[in-house]
């Protein structure tokens, strides 16, 4: 069963911003990808890792970020992408879900 968890962080000013409110998304402990919130409530995400780009199917794509109308859009949307990895990771087919 895939553990997905997501921990508010700050990310602390950087050349005279102000610090930002953040969503930090972890893949059974590992981190895999930062969120921004946005004036406008958006989520949008500012940092990843590997595993992110394994967990959402994008290892070989470059392209625009990826970015979640709320929180529980980020949270469902890596949850399925999580069991669909471990499914396919245990040799069972099941089509990729992607953003």
């Amino acid at each position: 069963m895939a553990c997905i968890t997501l921990t508010r962080t700050t990310l602390p000013e950087a050349f005279g911003t102000l610090p930002a409110s953040c969503w930090e998304v972890a893949y059974e402990g590992l981190l895999v990808a930062t969120y921004a919130e946005g004036v406008d409530g958006w989520l949008r995400q500012i940092g990843s890792s590997r595993l992110d780009a394994w967990l959402t199917g994008h290892a070989d794509v470059w392209g625009p970020t990826r970015k979640y109308p709320s929180l529980a859009d980020l949270r469902e949307a890596y949850l399925l992408n999580a069991k669909a990895w471990e499914k396919r990771d245990a040799g069972e087919s099941l089509p990729r879900i992607g953003q």
